[in-house]
Order: structure tokens, then sequence, then C-alpha cells
């Protein structure tokens, strides 16, 4: 560990006290890997994305808690007792350095992720079941996606979203295509996508309904100047959810591309419907957007039923087979859950 000599040691021990808190989870349970494949081994290769983000959320979380009570030791408070000092923290470590500040939203709300969320987490399940459970206990059956982390209550409440069912879309797409990458998409993604094109507000009241999500990124081979298409599905508590996420989503790509036009446009004529015995009138449009061209190729945002399917830079008979296997693979999923 190597300490700063610019800077003055009481500003450091704080500090200190976090970084220790790292070498006693060391010595237990060796961090690093810790982190990576949880309590039970696994084999290399293994990671879990939103696990390996949930856990390194516990550590940091953890480490955060102690260097909260050690500030606050002279005052004779804890973490329990000062949420407003709290509160400030998690403010200053938004501010960062002029750098930090022009970062893509992506960066900063990833980097802060493990403490800022993660100090929350930790002081819920203190405040709620105590040390013991906050500390070795989260070290023991540490929470399993960022969903966990961003409620609490759902970690303690025991909750467990099955992972979602991805059909092999490398198969499918054969040698016309190229792996980039694939994995899945958590709450805490949802989130940062939603505040960039809604207000915090409404992005809160949805990304909690968020309930599973993965993605598939490829290039048609031998072809390294092609866009990236992208295949994502996502899960929600409900098919409104899934009609709001899919009309957001659908919102922002006049951000994205340099040319969009719809190839879709929405039914206006939908007949309006008496909702209630005073007579109010609720007008709903039958046949939103699902199909854009843009610069970049065919663009596809569909809701169907909880899930949402987007599709960009797919050509239209490609997409026509990624999306009967998306929804078939939906349909066994919730066959599965009955």
């Amino acid at each position: 560990m190597n300490l700063l000599d610019w800077i003055e040691p009481d500003v450091q021990r704080p500090v200190l006290a976090h970084e220790l808190t790292h070498a006693l989870q060391d010595q237990d349970h060796k961090v690093d890997d810790w982190i990576r494949r949880g309590p039970a081994p696994k084999a290399p290769g293994a990671e879990d994305d939103e696990q390996v983000a949930a856990r390194q959320a516990s550590i940091e979380g953890q480490a955060m808690v102690v260097l909260v009570d050690f500030e606050l030791l002279p005052q004779n408070q804890t973490i329990l007792d000062a949420p407003n000092i709290v509160e400030a923290m998690k403010a200053g470590m938004s501010l960062g350095s002029p750098l930090f500040s022009q970062a893509p939203i992506y960066l900063k709300e990833a980097l802060t992720f493990p403490y800022t969320y993660g100090l929350d987490f930790e002081r819920e399940v203190l405040s709620k079941k105590g040390k013991t459970a906050a500390f070795s206990g989260v070290l023991k059956d540490p929470p399993i996606s960022t969903r966990q982390v961003m409620q609490p209550e759902t970690y303690l409440a025991g909750e467990r979203i099955p992972a979602m069912s991805q059909p092999e879309y490398g198969r499918l797409l054969g040698r016309k295509f190229e792996r980039v990458d694939e994995g899945q998409i958590g709450e805490l993604d949802v989130s940062i996508l939603l505040k960039q094109f809604t207000d915090e507000e409404a992005a809160r009241r949805l990304w909690t309904q968020w309930r599973g999500g993965y993605y598939y990124a490829a290039r048609p081979r031998n072809d390294p100047g092609a866009p990236v298409s992208l295949l994502y599905v996502s899960r929600w508590a409900t098919q409104e959810g899934a009609n709001q996420f899919a009309a957001i989503y659908g919102s922002s790509l006049s951000k994205k591309y340099a040319r969009l036009q719809a190839l879709k446009a929405p039914e206006q004529t939908a007949a309006a419907i008496t909702s209630n015995v005073r007579g109010e009138v609720k007008v709903t449009i039958a046949d939103p957007i699902t199909h854009w061209d843009t610069s970049e190729g065919d663009v596809f945002v569909e809701a169907h039923g909880s899930d949402v399917l987007v599709m960009e830079s797919f050509d239209q008979l490609t997409a026509a087979r990624l999306r009967s296997v998306a929804v078939r693979a939906r349909q066994f999923g919730a066959a599965a859950g009955r």
C-alpha cells in the first residue's frame, strides 16, 4: 500500500481504514477471485457480469461503511445515525475531477456504482439484519445482480429472478456474421440508458420494473468497416412497462443515427373508449412505430408481451429469423415458468 506524502495524514487515515478493510476481506476470501467467481469455486471463464458487479459493490460497500464509521467515531456516531453525512459523501463522489465530469455517463455511473449503491446496500443490510449479516453474511451469500444492490429489499427478501433463456444466435447467424460480444444487460445498465432519455423520476419508476435482459453483438464476417449489429432482449414486470421502455428506446434513436426514417407510421384513428363511469375517455395508439431505416441499416424495436426485442443493423431477412427464435424462446420460458 502506498501513501501520498503530499496529503496530510489525517486526511489519509479514513482511506487507510477503507483499504485495510479490503485486506481483512482478503484474508478469508481472496477478494479478487471472490469477486470473479463468488464463494463457490467455479471454472475459469465462468464469470457472470451481473454477479461480478454485485459482488464488487458488496466489497466496496463494506469498506465504505468502515470509512464512514471511522470518520464519525469522534462524534460517537455511526453510519446508521448520520444519513445526511452519507448523502453528502455520495454527492461528493459524483463531482470528481474535470476529466471525470466530462466522461460519458456510463463510465461515471459504472465507476461510482460500487461505492454509492454499494454503501447504501450495506447500510440497509446493516440496519435491517445487523453487523454479522452485513459483513460475513454478505461474503457468504452475496447479492446476485445489480438489481439486488440497487434495491436491497429484494436481496433481504431472497428474491431470485431466473436468467433469461438465450438462444444460440451464433449458430443461427452462421458464417455470415462473426460474434463481437454477448452478455447480460442488468438493472444498472437499464437505469443508465433511461437517465439519458427521460427524467430521473420517470427513469427510476421504470428501471425498478426490470426483470432480465441480454444482448448479442455481431459484425458481417470479413468486413471490419461494417457497423456492429445488435440484438437486445429485455424483460419487464408488466406489458405496460415493456411498452414504455420500447417507446423510450425508440425515441433515443434520433440521437444515435445521422439519418433516421420511420417506415411504419403510428395509427392515428384508434377509437376512443370510455374508461370509467365518470365518462373519462382513454385513447390508445394501436400501432406504434417499430421499424426504422437508418444510416446504419434497419432498426426494429418491438414489444412482445412483457419482453422488448431490439435489432439494429441486421438486414430484414436476418432480423425475421432472429425475431422468430427470440419470440419462441420467450414463449418457451413463459411456459416453463408456469
